[in-house]
């Protein structure tokens, strides 16, 4: 029995020395949950821009009229999602757009699309890239709204490698 007991304030220092190892591994992790908070922007806006903050336009071939097909974005309250205001000819639309929550604020773009009357709606990634997001178009005399791809966050499991 005297034994056990002399083996005790060892087992208990080796503990002690484990604990602190693990502490210093977490804190690491610590740093990224920290650094992951820090991403997260208000869901409001402060100020609202009431000019486009995107635009394309493009005049339609007729001489007698001053048509144009368009499509301009604009800010609303809220930071993700964007009032859009389509033309063609006489036909005006608004419809919404809410771009996803990449923790940054959005950075939305309009290029001209591959058909006459066609623009592409997208945005910026964190590395500049442009996202195509949706497809304003003519077809058939009629203005029409498509999307091209979904975008969501996927959360990276901490077990996962990096």
């Amino acid at each position: 029995m005297k034994k056990t007991f002399r083996s005790l304030p060892i087992l208990a220092a080796l503990f002690a020395l484990a604990s602190c190892n693990q502490h210093q591994s977490q804190e690491p992790e610590t740093k990224t949950t920290s650094e992951r908070s820090s991403e997260i922007i208000s869901e409001e806006r402060d100020n609202v821009q009431s000019a486009a903050v995107a635009a394309y336009e493009e005049k339609l071939d007729d001489a007698l009229n001053d048509w144009r097909f368009s499509a301009k974005l604009f800010e609303t309250k809220e930071r993700f999602r964007y009032l859009l205001k389509m033309q063609y000819q006489e036909m005006a639309v608004t419809d919404t757009i809410k771009f996803p929550n990449f923790g940054m604020e959005p950075q939305p773009k309009i290029q001209k699309g591959q058909n006459k009357y066609e623009c592409i709606i997208g945005f910026l990634d964190r590395d500049g890239k442009f996202r195509e997001y949706v497809k304003v178009f003519v077809d058939d005399e009629q203005l029409r709204l498509k999307t091209l791809k979904h975008y969501s966050i996927v959360e990276k499991n901490r077990s996962d490698p990096e």
